[in-house]
């Protein structure tokens, strides 16, 4: 486990990251804390918290907590390139805000207007990721088997974008 405690006057960020054994660890010169994990219902080592302390009265107390999961490690596979012509296009996220799919080299990219490109790895024929920030885009194909819509899917927020180009 590694866990650090920032005081910043009187506030102050605990940062524990998993771990089997319990730990200890100064927090200031005359305090001492001492971590000992614990199983909550639910939790399984994929996630995370990070806990704001403040000190009140002489005494810290948690006055916020945050809770994520660890993203999943995705594999990529590989596949023809030419399975992506389908996918290449312009697709509408929200009125004036389109993210251009494209291929280069062997591979499939988006590029969102005005920002950096990012490749699209695949994990199926249909599904593919970010890698950093972790992200899915999911490409739909309508009842004639074109693509019609894609759907990304990133911070528990799913977004559907429809093939304008």
């Amino acid at each position: 486990m590694s866990a650090r405690f920032i005081p910043a006057g009187a506030i102050a960020l605990l940062w524990v990251v998993s771990s089997a054994e319990s730990q200890s660890f100064k927090a200031q010169s005359s305090q001492r804390v001492t971590l000992t994990p614990c199983r909550l219902p639910g939790v399984d080592g994929t996630s995370r918290f990070t806990d704001t302390w403040l000190k009140r009265q002489g005494r810290w107390q948690v006055v916020a907590r945050h809770y994520s999961r660890v993203p999943l490690e995705r594999n990529a596979i590989k596949l023809d390139a030419k399975i992506y012509d389908a996918y290449v296009g312009e697709y509408e996220l929200a009125p004036g805000l389109a993210l251009g799919v494209f291929k280069e080299g062997g591979s499939l990219f988006g590029q969102v207007t005005g920002q950096p490109k990012f490749e699209l790895h695949p994990e199926s024929e249909v599904v593919f990721f970010l890698k950093e920030p972790p992200a899915l885009f999911l490409f739909i194909r309508n009842d004639n088997g074109q693509v019609a819509q894609m759907l990304t899917i990133q911070d528990g927020r799913v977004t559907a974008a429809k093939k304008v180009k």
